[in-house]
């Protein structure tokens, strides 16, 4: 984990080294926020139609130069039965926060349009449980018995990092589409002392190996400073 967090760092300083060795002038360097987007994950929400899942995202960005801060937040909720045990259900909701930052790479685009590595830290808050049911075939004067119980795990904390890479178009005026690919890994959880947690709303299952997720994402964005190249052209 701390080997793939300095590498981040090390690739946008060499990186950033690189622009200055190149010699162009940078009239346009600003820390200063030029705006800010809003948007959302098409995929969670065309997932949402689903029979088993329901779940929901918020995306909120904002620029400083050629660096973005990022925060997202969602909730999610699932209830599918077990392939490998007969006759039981888990279910789990919660909500989720990403904080994190990314480096854009189109440093000479008139539009913004974003080509970007990032690294993001993660919390959540959920519960889940397990329903069993069970049947006993009656004898004599004894009818048949279906039986019900079930396993909790409430208020639960979880924890991950990620290390995410996409891209992000300008469509229309303030209107963005992109995609966002996540490298999720290093999940905690705490307080699952009844059964282990088997998925974290935000993350995915949970397994000891890296668990990859995607987001297909529409953002409007809000300017109240005029754009353009964050570098001149040679």
């Amino acid at each position: 984990m701390r080997k793939l967090f300095f590498s981040f760092l090390i690739l946008a300083a060499v990186d950033a080294a690189a622009q200055k060795k190149g010699g162009v002038p940078d009239t346009t360097k600003s820390y200063v926020p030029t705006g800010f987007r809003v948007g959302t994950d098409l995929i969670l929400l065309g997932k949402s139609y689903a029979k088993y899942l329901r779940g929901w995202e918020l995306n909120l960005d904002t620029d400083f130069w050629r660096y973005n801060f990022a925060v997202d937040y969602g909730f999610s909720a699932n209830h599918f039965p077990l392939a490998n045990k007969a006759g039981a259900v888990y279910s789990n909701s919660g909500h989720y926060v990403r904080v994190g930052a990314d480096v854009n790479f189109l440093l000479k685009d008139p539009d913004r349009n974003r080509l970007f590595i990032g690294i993001r830290y993660a919390r959540g808050r959920f519960g889940e449980g397990v329903a069993f049911a069970d049947s006993v075939k009656g004898r004599g004067r004894f009818p048949d018995a279906l039986y019900h119980y079930s396993l909790h795990n409430d208020k639960l904390q979880a924890r991950w990092f990620e290390l995410v890479t996409g891209i992000s178009l300008k469509v229309w005026k303030g209107l963005w589409m992109g995609y966002t690919a996540r490298m999720k890994f290093a999940a905690k959880v705490s307080g699952d002392g009844v059964f282990s947690t088997f998925e974290i709303p935000g993350y995915g299952l949970k397994t000891p190996s890296i668990y990859w997720g995607f987001n297909y994402q529409v953002f409007w964005r809000f300017s109240w400073k005029k754009t353009g190249a964050l570098r001149p052209d040679k």
